[in-house]
C-alpha cells in the first residue's frame, strides 16, 4: 500500500512543479506568492504537505490544495487574500495553521481525542 502512495505523491509533486512553472510564465506578478518554485521548498515543507495530504485522503477528503503565501499574508487586506487564493468571497477564507505537538505520546496521531483538537475559524471572525 505504501508503494502506490509514494508513486502518487511523486506524480503530484511533479504536477505541482509543472503548474508552478506555468504560473511563472503567466501574467501573475513576479512577487506573487503563487509563483514560488516548489523546488526551493525545504524537505520539512514537502514532508509536512505529504503528511497532511495523507491524513486528508485517509479521512476521505479528496478535494484540497495547499498554497504557500508570503510571510506578511495576514497583514494583507481580506480582498487581496481572496484574490491570491482565488476564493469566491472573503467569507470563504479561513485561518489555517498546522502545529505539531512534538511532545505528544506516540499514540496521538489525530484529533479524535478532544484534548488534541483542531479549530477552523472564518477570516471574518476574531479570536
Amino acid at each position: 500500500m505504501e508503494e502506490p502512495l509514494a508513486e502518487l505523491e511523486r506524480v503530484q509533486t511533479h504536477l505541482l512543479q509543472r503548474i508552478s512553472k506555468l504560473e511563472q510564465h503567466s501574467h501573475l506578478p513576479t512577487d506573487s506568492p503563487l509563483t514560488k518554485d516548489p523546488e526551493n521548498l525545504s524537505d520539512t515543507d514537502t514532508d509536512t504537505v505529504s503528511r497532511l495530504s495523507s491524513i486528508l485522503r485517509t479521512n476521505s477528503v479528496n478535494d484540497f490544495s495547499f498554497k504557500r503565501v508570503a510571510s506578511d499574508y495576514y497583514d494583507w487586506p481580506l480582498e487581496a487574500r481572496r484574490n491570491t487564493l482565488s476564493a469566491a468571497s472573503v467569507h470563504h477564507l479561513c485561518k489555517s495553521i498546522v502545529l505539531v505537538n512534538t511532545q505528544a505520546p506516540s499514540d496521538v496521531v489525530d484529533c479524535s481525542d478532544r484534548n488534541n483538537s483542531n479549530i477552523v475559524l472564518g477570516s471574518m471572525l476574531k479570536l
